[in-house]
């Protein structure tokens, strides 16, 4: 920018704009003059002032940049509102006119320059034309020129090509009549050479001039054939040449014939040679086929002859097709050393014989054409073993024919040419494998309709030599099926059986007969072998069975089929795709390892948990009941995991270590929820039982010294658990390990009020348990009653009668309880009973008479007497009062016949429990039960296992007497009725007072006076 001054600038405007410069710091570059305005223009306002040339006035200072008016992205708000921080408006108006002033003052001086180019273009294209003009005319000239020396090109070109033309057709004339000229030389030649063949004697000279016209002969082939065929010359020459052919055709017949008669393999290779020279290969083929392969197939292969050679071989008759093949085999296999290998030696070393190729084209054409037409019986497969070994023959016969093969291009026409196939065609192997596929799968599939089978030691029929199976041995396996499906897999492979050519077929059979098996097992597992026992004893052979199987079964169908000395022909690769097939197909067979695993758990938890219903027992036992706190643990308790001990022990060989103990594990555990669930039942229902009678006022509250019912039932439970934890261990089982134990302990240990006790300990246990649902005393033995036993609170009044009928009569008995004993009145029959056990345990010596007073007196209270008249005698025993058994209507609780809560397989027959498992319905009910009137629809004709007879209930559960039979009918009866409808439920109490309305009492009889 130029200098500013003092004196300023004047503007467009004319008015005068003073500028100061402002003094340049070091900071700023000498060529950036920053200038502020003075007071003039604005108050302390700075501006950068842009320089604008203007015509005539020198540089001019801008407050804008020009450049901005160009941006694309102009914005005349945005740039106005710039301008305003550092210039007025009208001087950015005077420097927007000044930009325009210049930018029209640029725009003319553009268009003044443009309009002088214009003018100046016109005067240029006046003299290109003058320039164009000139040059046209010399241009015309020389394509004319051109023009005509193209012309005399295509002339001479033409003339040339008519010359070459004659030429090519004069040396075509000539060159046929040369051959005409060398095919009438070679016609004269032959016809001397085969006088002169006539008319020598001697053979050496005679066999020189056979092949001094074998050689002329080709070469006139060959002149005649290139030789116009219409030539009149060639037609006149004809007869001459079909003469001289047809003499050199028999001179080489005869000399051959002599070589192969002879056995002459040089002269039959020098004739060979000549016919190669000569192309007539058909000739020596036919001469080869008539005097070497003909007779040998006329006389050797005939099924007559064959059978005849074969009789004699035996020295019996009755010989078949495959031994006559058999018979052919050999007299072909003497045939191809003595007559053939030679020949086909020596050709296959030459070049030019190796063209005739006598194994493909005569040799096993005659052969296989003999055999399809004279001995048709052998490709019978009605008789398997016949046509097995009649197919082996063929292929040995076959395997002849590639042992001549000298080169791998031989051996590929062999077995692709037409004779090949359509020889293999001739074998009925689709009807044969089906013969063997029902030999094969019947002795396996008879097995599979029964139950898993152990083979028994002594069983010759499934038994077999090691000498005869040392691969594939059935006698590894310990199930009927098993040996039948490996003894199936081994008839496939055996040497009897297979054949190569079915080797897919029997590879698939292979895998249809392990689905199959595996099937089988998956069927049984799922319920088809039957129910409990059977189950799992099934499932723990075939377990066995399949662990041996598994380890063995792949290796051995491999080492099988390498044995085979016809596999060879499989190659490694064929070999491999058939292991990895029987590989694949044993995935079937691990994948029912959890099956069967799962099977065994499954049956055998659900046979342990059967021995919990014993639980229910322990209420039975205790309730009513002032029995002692128990000490010892439950009889049931060691027959809990019994099943489970008994299967392991039988089964110890077929399971590994580590299976049998998973399935003690998996066992165990579901065994221990179902007892965790029964054991805290029962304490719950224990509990609310007890409840109930305190507020009833039934029985009074437990002292301190004294355990109540539920605290013995819950210490009973616990003892029980104590020893089932000591029966866990006996598996080599850790009861910490075992889900569901420890919060089982840790309840029934909150529960039992003793069980911090040290007599509770387990050391301290007595091992000889007690089952306190069961009498002190045999079965059958009444406790004495003595009076001298009889606390003095309690006075027995002897005032009874006995009767002839052993019945107690008269004024009866009397009893009187004082008020001063202190004891509980019974309000209630149910109550009463619980009233006299309560003072039976107490008191032992008059259980039996306590009971029976406290059944048929209700309201007893202290001081009042009554009168029992029409006892019988016989009640005066162990549980009187439950002596005699009645149905009551409206119950049904024995109909809910369902085996997940019964255990009936040991007391029924087959017959009766096959009727049983008919009864039960799909809700565990029986059929015939009215669950609405709970009546049954059939008990006038009922089973007998539905009836309470002795006799049926002696068969069944071993019961002598009547009484017995009675006592537990009523134990069965309160242990149903407690578990379909509940303790103390009211289908108990209508039990009750049934069995109690036996004994008949007289209210209304009374002793006078003192008691």
């Amino acid at each position: 920018s130029e200098p500013a001054t003092s004196k300023g600038q004047i503007g467009e405007s004319g008015s005068a704009k003073p500028f100061v410069e402002k003094q340049r710091d070091e900071s700023n570059p000498p060529n950036n003059r920053i200038l502020e305005m003075s007071p003039t223009r604005g108050p302390a306002m700075a501006s950068i002032m842009f320089p604008k040339r203007i015509s005539g006035e020198g540089y001019r200072q801008l407050c804008f940049d020009p450049a901005d008016l160009s941006d694309a992205e102009f914005n005349v708000t945005a740039f106005v509102s710039k301008l305003r921080t550092h210039a007025p408006l009208t001087i950015i108006r005077d420097d927007l006119m000044a930009h325009l002033t210049e930018l029209k003052g640029e725009l003319i001086q553009g268009i003044q320059r443009d309009f002088n180019a214009f003018v100046s273009l016109g005067n240029l294209v006046n003299e290109t034309e003058d320039l164009v003009a000139t040059v046209v005319n010399p241009l015309e000239k020389v394509q004319e020129d051109i023009q005509t020396l193209n012309d005399a090109l295509s002339r001479h070109i033409q003339q040339l090509d008519e010359t070459l033309a004659l030429r090519r057709e004069m040396a075509s004339r000539q060159s046929a009549l040369e051959l005409l000229l060398r095919a009438g030389e070679l016609v004269h030649r032959c016809e001397r050479l085969v006088g002169e063949v006539d008319s020598t004697q001697n053979p050496d000279e005679q066999w020189l001039l056979i092949e001094r016209l074998a050689g002329d002969w080709a070469h006139l082939r060959n002149a005649r054939d290139r030789c116009p065929k219409n030539s009149k010359f060639i037609v006149s020459l004809r007869k001459k040449i079909v003469y001289v052919e047809s003499n050199m055709r028999r001179r080489l017949d005869e000399w051959l014939r002599k070589g192969l008669l002879s056995n002459s393999l040089g002269q039959t290779t020098s004739v060979l040679a000549t016919y190669f020279l000569t192309e007539l290969f058909g000739d020596a083929r036919a001469c080869f086929r008539e005097v070497v392969v003909l007779p040998f197939v006329n006389s050797s292969i005939r099924m007559a002859l064959a059978l005849a050679t074969a009789e004699k071989m035996r020295g019996s008759g009755g010989a078949n097709a495959a031994e006559a093949l058999g018979v052919t085999e050999k007299a072909i296999h003497e045939f191809m050393n003595s007559r053939c290998s030679d020949i086909l030696d020596i050709c296959s070393k030459d070049d030019r014989l190796r063209k005739f190729d006598l194994l493909c084209t005569v040799i096993w054409p005659t052969i296989e054409s003999s055999i399809v037409q004279n001995m048709k019986a052998v490709f019978q497969p009605g008789i398997p073993d016949v046509f097995h070994r009649a197919f082996l023959s063929g292929s040995r016969i076959f395997g002849i024919m590639k042992e001549n093969c000298k080169s791998s291009e031989e051996l590929l026409r062999l077995k692709n040419h037409s004779s090949s196939i359509d020889f293999w065609k001739q074998w009925n192997l689709p009807v044969y494998f089906q013969l063997r596929f029902r030999e094969i799968v019947d002795p396996f599939e008879n097995p599979l309709a029964f139950l898993p089978q152990e083979v028994a030691e002594d069983d010759p029929a499934h038994d077999f030599s090691p000498k005869h199976f040392q691969l594939l041995s059935p006698n590894a396996y310990s199930m009927i099926q098993s040996r039948a499906l490996i003894l199936a897999i081994r008839k496939c492979w055996d040497s009897e059986n297979y054949l190569l050519p079915l080797t897919h077929r029997f590879l698939r059979l292979n895998l249809q007969l392990i689905s199959r098996y595996a099937s089988w097992a998956r069927e049984g597992v799922a319920g088809k072998w039957g129910v409990k026992r059977k189950l799992a004893v099934g499932a723990a052979h075939v377990f066995g069975d399949l662990l041996v199987m598994k380890s063995r079964l792949p290796a051995e169908i491999a080492a099988l089929l390498r044995t085979r000395s016809q596999t060879n022909t499989l190659g490694s690769y064929m070999l491999g795709c058939i292991d990895s097939s029987i590989a694949e197909s044993m995935t079937e067979i691990a994948n029912l390892f959890p099956v069967l695993h799962d099977a065994m758990a499954s049956e055998l938890s659900d046979e342990c948990a059967s021995a919990l219903q014993s639980i229910k027992g322990i209420l039975a036992t205790y309730r009513g009941y002032n029995r002692p706190t128990p000490t010892q643990y439950s009889r049931y308790v060691p027959n809990i995991l019994r099943p489970l001990r008994t299967f392991l022990s039988e089964n110890c060989a077929r399971l590994s270590d580590d299976v049998r103990l998973e399935i003690s594990r998996r066992v165990i555990e579901v065994t221990t929820e179902r007892y965790a669930e029964v054991a805290i039942d029962s304490i719950n229902n224990a509990k609310k039982a007890e409840d109930a009678l305190k507020r009833l006022n039934i029985i009074g509250k437990s002292s301190a010294s004294t355990a109540s019912e539920s605290d013995k039932i819950s210490t009973q439970l616990y003892l029980d658990v104590q020893k089932f934890g000591t029966e866990i261990e006996l598996f080599g089982l850790a009861t910490a390990e075992i889900s569901g134990y420890p919060a089982l302990w840790k309840r029934l240990t909150e529960e039992t009020s003793l069980a911090h006790s040290p007599s509770l300990h387990r050391s301290a246990v007595s091992t000889s348990p007690v089952a306190p649902s069961e009498p002190a005393e045999p079965n059958g033995t009444e406790r004495p009653m003595p009076e001298a036993t009889l606390p003095e609170q309690l006075k027995l009044l002897p005032t009874m009668k006995t009767h002839t009928d052993g019945r107690l009569g008269g004024s009866g008995l009397a009893l009187v309880v004082p008020k001063a004993t202190g004891l509980p009145c019974p309000t209630g029959m149910t109550s009463a009973f619980l009233w006299s056990r309560a003072v039976s345990d107490t008191h032992p010596g008059i259980y039996s008479f306590m009971a029976f007073v406290s059944l048929v007196l209700p309201g007893l209270v202290g001081g009042k007497r009554y009168v029992l008249t029409n006892v019988s005698c016989n009640s005066l025993g162990p549980r009187a009062a439950f002596s005699t058994w009645r149905c009551v209507r409206n119950c049904g609780a024995c109909c809910y016949l369902s085996t997940d809560e019964r255990d009936v397989e040991g007391f029924l027959g087959a017959d009766d429990l096959e009727e049983y498992l008919d009864m039960i319905g799909a809700d565990g009910w029986c059929v015939h039960f009215d669950k609405d009137e709970r009546t049954c629809s059939k008990y006038l004709s009922r089973p007998k296992f539905c009836r309470v007879e002795l006799p049926s209930w002696k068969e069944m559960f071993g019961v002598e007497s009547q009484q017995d039979m009675e006592e537990l009918a009523v134990q069965s009866c309160l242990q149903w009725i407690g578990a379909r409808y509940g303790e103390g439920s009211i289908e108990e109490n209508r039990f009750l007072r049934e069995i109690g309305d036996s004994f008949e009492v007289d209210d209304d009889a009374h002793i006078q006076g003192n008691p």
